[in-house]
């Protein structure tokens, strides 16, 4: 039963994440984070069920990296925390 329980706190942290990125409100990470959980689960349910519950958001990230890199970065663009690049004088 504690199995059932872990993977159901694991899925519901993808859905938080997946929402705050939706809402706009995504932070860097956030997507490496959803791919480990999602192999977490993958790796360790035991029922069909729980082995096939997080592909739609692994798909989504294998087919939509990049528009929801754009989407987190909008987000921590217009809250000024991204890193400003230094670049070394020639």
């Amino acid at each position: 039963m504690s199995a059932i329980l872990a993977l159901s706190n694991a899925i519901k942290r993808m859905l938080e994440i997946v929402t705050r990125i939706c809402n706009g409100e995504g932070h860097e990470g956030d997507i490496e984070e959803l791919e480990q959980l999602g192999q977490i689960i993958k790796d360790t349910a035991l029922c069909g069920l729980g082995q096939t519950a997080p592909n739609p958001v692994l798909s989504t990230i294998r087919h939509f990296r990049h528009e929801i890199e754009e989407r987190i970065d909008r987000y921590r663009a217009s809250k000024g925390l991204h890193q400003v690049k230094m670049v070394a004088a020639e």
